[in-house]
C-alpha cells in the first residue's frame, strides 16, 4: 500500500499544474473592454443628449455678421455622420445662407456685415442673389465691409458691395477674364480600344462629344461663347456700377491678369491697404460696441435672434422638393452621407408624395439644379409633377443649371421661374454606348456566340455595332427626341416646328429662355417664394414657412445609416474607388469636376444608352 501511495503521489507530481496567472490576465483584458465599451457607450449617450438639449446661441447687440464664404453652397444639406463626435456648427445650405441674411436684414441686433470670401466657390447664380441681399441689408441702414485676401474675379463681384473694399499688404487677386476648359477623352480611349458609339439630337447637344472628339464642335463652341461674354458682360456691368467706372476700363484691367493691392488701389477697385486688425478696429468703431463681436453667419442662422413664431401663418405652409444634381431611374435614398449629389426618380415620387399628403401644403416649389441624366428618371419625375398638378399649384425655380432633364421635368410645372443667368435649354437627347470590341483585340481576346435569335446580341458592347442595330438604335432616339419637343411645345403653346427651332440641344441663358418663352419669367429662389405666396393670395408682409424635401437629416440618423441595410442598398453613381479618389484630389478642380462627371455618364451609358444630360460646365474661370 506504501509503494502504491508512492506511485501515485509522483504521479500527481507530474501532473502540469494550471497557469492561474493566464486566467487573471484575460480577465483583466476583458474587464478592460467591457469597461471601455460601456464608456464609449456612456459617453456617446452624453453627447448626443448634449446635442438634443442644447440651447439655441444668444445673439449679443451690436453684433457684427461674419460672413466667410469658401467653398460651394449646396442647395440641399449632406449631413456628416461623424459630426455628432464635433463641436462647431454645420456647414449652411443656400437656402439657409439666404434665410439668415433676410433675417439679419432686419435684425436689430445686427449692426452690419463683415465679408470675407476665399475662393467662393458658388457660381454666379447664387452669387448674384447673395449680392442683392447685401444690398438690401445696406438699404437697411447697416454697413457692409469687405476684406479680401486672395480669390477671384467672383470673389470681387460680391465683394464690390461693400461699402469700403480693404485688402492686405501681401495678398493677390485674380482678375484675368473668363475660359473654359474642358477634357475629352478619345485619345485615351482609342489607346484602350474602347469606341464610343454617339448620336445626338440635334448638332448642339454635345454631351457625347468629350468621349467622341479631340476637341469642341463647331455649335458647342457657339453656344459655350455665348455663355462666356453673358458671364463677362453680367460681371463688367454688376461692378462697373458698384465702382462707379467704366465697363471698357474695367475690360481692359482683365487684360493683366494678377493684381496686387497698390495695382487695385489705383485703379479704385479698392478703397484701402489694410491689416485685418485694422479692419477689425474700424468694425469696432462702427458698431459702436464696447468690443468687437463678431458672429458668424452658421452661429446666426441657429439662434433665433430677429425670428418671432407669430410672425408666421399656422395654417398655410410652402413645399420644396429639391432636386439636385444627376437623375437616376429607381430609388437612390434620402440623403446619404458622403453621396455625389444624385437623384433618384422613386426617392423623387416620395418627397413629392409626402408633400402632397401634408394637409398645410397649399403650393410646392420644384427647385432644380440638374443638368439632366437618365431619360426614364425624368421622365418618371415628369409624370409626378404632372399628377400633382391637379390637387394643387405646382412651380419650377431654377437655379445656377436646369437643363435637358432638367428643363424637362420644370414643363411638367404650371409656372416656370429662372434666373437671368440659369444655364437652362439643352432641350435634347444623346446616345452613348461604349464599345469594347477592339479592346479585345488589343488583349488577343476572342468572342464566341450562341443566340436564338438574330436580335439577342443587340448592341452588345463585346461585339462590332451591325448597321442594322445602328439603324434601329437611331430611330428609337430620335422618337425620345421628338417626345422631349413635343412636350416643351404643348408646355409653351407652340408649335412642334417652333419647338425643335429652340430646341437642337442648344443652351439658353435665364434671361435669352424668358426672351424666347421657355421660361414663365425671371426671378431668384426668395422672390420665387413671393410669386407663390401671391398666387395664393398671401400678402406680402405675411410669412409662410417652407418645408423642404428631402427633410433634412440629423448627423445622429447620418451615422446610425453608416451601420444600415438601407444604406447598403442605395444606389449610386459614385464610381471612382478609394485609391483612385486620392490620386483625383491631387489634380486641379476642373479636372476632378470634368472625370467625375464623365465617369457619371459612362455609368449612365452603360445602362440605359439614351440620356437627357447637357455637357459638363467646367468652371469659367
Amino acid at each position: 500500500m506504501d509503494h502504491e501511495n508512492q506511485r501515485e503521489r509522483a504521479h500527481s507530481l507530474q501532473k502540469p499544474k494550471r497557469n492561474r496567472s493566464g486566467c487573471w490576465i484575460a480577465l483583466a483584458i476583458a474587464g478592460v473592454l467591457a469597461v471601455s465599451f460601456f464608456a464609449f457607450i456612456f459617453l456617446f449617450i452624453v453627447m448626443l443628449g448634449s446635442s438634443f438639449t442644447s440651447k439655441p446661441p444668444t445673439i449679443a447687440a451690436n453684433s457684427v455678421l461674419e460672413l466667410k464664404l469658401p467653398g460651394e453652397l449646396q442647395e440641399q444639406a449632406t449631413p456628416n455622420p461623424f459630426a455628432i463626435f464635433m463641436q462647431g456648427q454645420k456647414p449652411l445650405t443656400y437656402m439657409q445662407t439666404l434665410s439668415a441674411l433676410k433675417r439679419a436684414s432686419k435684425d436689430s441686433r445686427i449692426e452690419g456685415i463683415y465679408l470675407n470670401p476665399m475662393h467662393f466657390q458658388a457660381d454666379i447664380t447664387k452669387t448674384l442673389e447673395i449680392y442683392r441681399l447685401l444690398e438690401e441689408i445696406k438699404e437697411n441702414g447697416k454697413f457692409v465691409y469687405a476684406f479680401i485676401e486672395f480669390g477671384n474675379e467672383w470673389d470681387y463681384l460680391l465683394a464690390t458691395v461693400a461699402d469700403s473694399i480693404f485688402m492686405p499688404p501681401e495678398s493677390i487677386i485674380e482678375l484675368n477674364g473668363f475660359a473654359i476648359l474642358d477634357i475629352f477623352w478619345k485619345g485615351t480611349y482609342d489607346k484602350l480600344g474602347i469606341d464610343y458609339y454617339v448620336q445626338q439630337y440635334e448638332e448642339y447637344k454635345a454631351a457625347g462629344e468629350t468621349v467622341s472628339r479631340t476637341g469642341f464642335s463647331r455649335p458647342a463652341r457657339e453656344s459655350l461663347n455665348d455663355l462666356l461674354n453673358h458671364r463677362l458682360s453680367t460681371w463688367l456691368k454688376t461692378v462697373a456700377k458698384a465702382r462707379s467706372l467704366e465697363e471698357h476700363n474695367l475690360d481692359s484691367a482683365l487684360r493683366k491678369g494678377i493684381y496686387q493691392p497698390e495695382d487695385m488701389w489705383s485703379l479704385g477697385l479698392i478703397d484701402a491697404i489694410e491689416p485685418h486688425w485694422k479692419v477689425e478696429e474700424k468694425l469696432k468703431r462702427t458698431a459702436k460696441g464696447s468690443k468687437l463681436r463678431l458672429t458668424p453667419l452658421a452661429k446666426y442662422a441657429a439662434s433665433k435672434s430677429g425670428l418671432k413664431k407669430s410672425d408666421y401663418r399656422d395654417d398655410i405652409e410652402i413645399a420644396m422638393v429639391v432636386v439636385s444634381g444627376i437623375m437616376l431611374s429607381g430609388d437612390t435614398g434620402d440623403i446619404a452621407p458622403f453621396e455625389n449629389s444624385v437623384c433618384g426618380s422613386k426617392s423623387f415620387a416620395r418627397h413629392l408624395d409626402k408633400a402632397r399628403k401634408n394637409d398645410k401644403v397649399k403650393a410646392i416649389i420644384i427647385r432644380i439644379d440638374s443638368p439632366g441624366g437618365s431619360i426614364m428618371a425624368a421622365d418618371e419625375m415628369w409624370s409626378e409633377i404632372n399628377r400633382t398638378r391637379r390637387q394643387m399649384p405646382v412651380f419650377a425655380s431654377m437655379s445656377s443649371v436646369a437643363a435637358s432633364g432638367g428643363y424637362y421635368i420644370a414643363t411638367a410645372c404650371d409656372t416656370i421661374i429662372a434666373h437671368p443667368t440659369t444655364v437652362t435649354g439643352s432641350i435634347g437627347v444623346v446616345s452613348m454606348i461604349p464599345n469594347f470590341s477592339k479592346t479585345l483585340d488589343k488583349i488577343d481576346a476572342n468572342t464566341d456566340t450562341l443566340k436564338t435569335h438574330d436580335s439577342a446580341l443587340f448592341l452588345n458592347p463585346l461585339l462590332p455595332f451591325g448597321y442594322q442595330d445602328k439603324a434601329y438604335f437611331s430611330k428609337m432616339s430620335k422618337s425620345a427626341y421628338y417626345r422631349f419637343v413635343e412636350k416643351v411645345a404643348q408646355s409653351r403653346n407652340l408649335t412642334f416646328q417652333q419647338a425643335r427651332e429652340l430646341a437642337k440641344g442648344r443652351i439658353w441663358i435665364g434671361d435669352q429662355a424668358f426672351q424666347k418663352g421657355l421660361v414663365d419669367t425671371l426671378g431668384n429662389l426668395l422672390s420665387s417664394i413671393e410669386i407663390v405666396k401671391n398666387r395664393l393670395g398671401i400678402d406680402k408682409t405675411e410669412k409662410v414657412r417652407i418645408r423642404i424635401y428631402p427633410e433634412p437629416e440629423d448627423n445622429l440618423s447620418a451615422f446610425l445609416k453608416l451601420f444600415s441595410v438601407q444604406a447598403i442598398g442605395n444606389r449610386r453613381v459614385n464610381t471612382i474607388g478609394e485609391d483612385e479618389q486620392t490620386l483625383l484630389k491631387a489634380l486641379p478642380v476642373s479636372a476632378q469636376e470634368s472625370i467625375q462627371y464623365q465617369m457619371q455618364l459612362h455609368h449612365l451609358a452603360l445602362q440605359e444608352h439614351i440620356l437627357m444630360v447637357m455637357p459638363s460646365l467646367p468652371d469659367i474661370h
